[in-house]
């Protein structure tokens, strides 16, 4: 943690520095017009980091502060929730801490910019700006272009986007696609999963956060008919599994994992008498992804019914089908789709993902134990670009 004193800024502009006891360094800055600017270099090493601001929140105004960071625009503070106790002076009962930001990238030679505005007698008074550094974030939704090649990595603030950065590019013509997510060498962070559509190979992105680590490669599956579905840990073993799906036959399987390594291939059976489960491919039910939906430790596969766009899922038992269960409807204008599911708000039940591929638009279905919860609308992205997650 480290906190910069506000009066240790180098560059005020109509900001002046105050006495006040009750301040960390024994004075503030504080507006003497209507708005003003404070502004200092970040010289702290590059990285990820928890941003939280100390000033005082008095009852005779409700001003506002904005902060800037390189080019990252952090929310707006508006002081009109002064702490129980409080007053129209500044001291003690009238501070506050708060997290302005739960993580933000900051480059060491970032600008950082305080906006202030006064309102009433309440004159923006600041006593200090707090980094809390953090481990690297994992990303938690990978896009490609496959028009451009390029791709991004987001990382959510719950069903907000919190960061936005471009990752390493892989070629638009290049045989590779993006198939999936997960992590697949146990570090705690999300790598890509590819497949390449001449070969039939399987192949892994590493990821450290935004950066490519290392490439690796698993079983080929020259047979093109067997496509990705999705990801998940069927097993409950703590390892990423790969759900496959035969467009010819109906098939379907899962690819039980060791790291990026396959452990055993397994066709998925009926639990009640042991049959193979087939799915005929004609155009009515669409696999479309794995997770925990029922929070029960292994991973569930998603269905779509293409007339009625009613969403199901199979609750599994390890690879074994035992019921379906109705989630909802998805929405039916425009060209809706299920992109894969995670767990958004930390409740042990894994969230949908869904795309409009002619909007742009995204949405998560917040799932808990009665199923679905709240459809909360995110940020949109252009429609030449597809997630994977």
């Amino acid at each position: 943690m480290v906190k910069i004193q506000a009066e240790s800024f180098p560059n005020l502009t109509n900001f002046v520095t105050e006495n006040n006891s009750d301040a960390e360094g024994g004075s503030v800055i504080r507006l003497s017009e209507d708005s003003g600017t404070a502004t200092r270099t970040f010289d702290l090493p590059t990285g990820n980091y928890e941003v939280r601001l100390g000033y005082f929140d008095e009852t005779d105004g409700n001003s506002t502060i904005d902060i800037t960071i390189g080019d990252t625009e952090l929310p707006t503070l508006n002081l009109n929730n002064p702490p129980p106790g409080a007053g129209d002076t500044a001291n003690a009962d009238s501070f506050v801490n708060q997290q302005i930001s739960s993580t933000v990238f900051i480059d060491n030679g970032d600008l950082i910019t305080i906006n202030g505005t006064s309102d009433g007698g309440e004159l923006t008074r600041i006593d200090f700006i707090e980094f809390n550094a953090l481990d690297d974030p994992s990303a938690d939704i990978f896009w490609r272009n496959s028009e451009t090649g390029d791709n991004l990595a987001w990382i959510m603030d719950g069903t907000n986007l919190g960061q936005s950065n471009p990752i390493q590019s892989e070629p638009a013509d290049s045989p590779w696609e993006m198939r999936g997510a997960g992590d697949f060498d146990d570090d705690a962070q999300k790598d890509i999963l590819w497949r390449n559509t001449d070969t039939g190979d399987v192949g892994f992105w590493l990821m450290e956060g935004f950066e490519f680590k290392s490439g690796a490669s698993s079983t080929q599956v020259s047979d093109l008919n067997w496509e990705i579905r999705g990801t998940g840990d069927f097993d409950s073993d703590g390892e990423e599994d790969i759900l496959w799906r035969n467009t010819e036959t109906g098939e379907n399987a899962v690819w039980l994992m060791n790291g990026t390594e396959l452990d055993q291939g397994v066709f998925i059976t009926r639990q009640s008498d042991g049959e193979n489960l087939v799915v005929p491919e004609d155009g009515l039910w669409q696999m479309e992804g794995a997770g925990d939906l029922d929070n029960d430790g292994d991973a569930d596969i998603l269905w779509r019914n293409t007339q009625t766009q009613d969403i199901y899922y199979w609750r599994m038992d390890g690879t074994e089908y035992v019921e379906s269960v109705l989630i909802g409807s998805a929405p039916i204008s425009g060209e809706w789709e299920i992109r894969g599911t995670m767990d958004i708000d930390d409740n042990g039940f894994d969230d949908v993902l869904l795309r409009n591929g002619t909007t742009g638009q995204n949405e998560i279905w917040l799932m808990n134990e009665t199923g679905l919860q709240q459809a909360v609308a995110t940020e949109s992205l252009g429609d030449d670009w597809q997630s994977y997650v």
